[in-house]
């Protein structure tokens, strides 16, 4: 790596770290949240930096997020000069950085909103559908029935990146994955209960189908 591409790198991680509380407080917004530790793309750590030396204040982390089907980062943290142990790879362009002064995430907080999450201040579930088959989920219902109240009911289509987003209160939930517009039918499932806490992170639950 040249010197002033170094330099910038090394300018660049001052900004992220300078960023990160900015970051925080724009997360104030109502949303389901998921903390997912050490991202990776392509068998690499997520480099922080979006561009090479550039777009490193957290671009990376919203990126990431989106192509994983969330909305947006709200939170991340940076493991700095971790390039010689374990590169990171630069989404824009798939470049490697094994240096060691290369910085990448060690985690990144991601959000799923819409106009139920902002309006009720409550998270409700992600749900993460998974077919043993390796077929694609899209379009499998997940139902969501109330514990407490056997007619409170929710439900949510499962989406291309194999995630859904149930508008359930807090409470205990029990969920079913039924077919719905899927090519591949899916078995019957007896269900799987989830517990919503209040507030905006809400519940995330994976399901394993097939």
């Amino acid at each position: 790596m040249f010197v002033n591409e170094w330099r910038g790198r090394l300018r660049a991680r001052r900004l992220a770290l300078l960023a990160l509380p900015l970051a925080l407080a724009a997360g104030a917004t109502q949303a389901a949240e998921i903390y997912i530790g050490v991202p990776t793309a392509g068998g690499h750590r997520v480099d922080i930096c979006f561009e090479w030396g550039m777009q490193c204040a957290g671009e990376a982390a919203h990126a990431w997020c989106k192509a994983q089907g969330y909305d947006r980062a709200i939170e991340w943290e940076v493991d700095q000069d971790i390039g010689a142990t374990h590169p990171t790879m630069v989404l824009s362009s798939g470049q490697v950085c094994d240096q060691a002064h290369c910085d990448g995430y060690f985690s990144v907080v991601c959000a799923l909103e819409d106009a139920w999450t902002k309006e009720s201040g409550n998270g409700g579930i992600i749900v993460s559908v998974v077919r043993a088959s390796q077929q694609s989920p899209e379009g499998i219902l997940v139902v969501a029935v109330s514990l407490q109240d056997m007619h409170q009911a929710s439900a949510a289509v499962v989406g291309v990146t194999g995630l859904a987003l149930v508008h359930a209160p807090p409470g205990k939930w029990r969920l079913y994955p039924v077919n719905f517009s899927n090519a591949q039918p899916i078995g019957s499932s007896l269900g799987e209960t989830v517990e919503v806490p209040a507030g905006k992170e809400g519940a995330y639950k994976v399901m394993n189908v097939d």
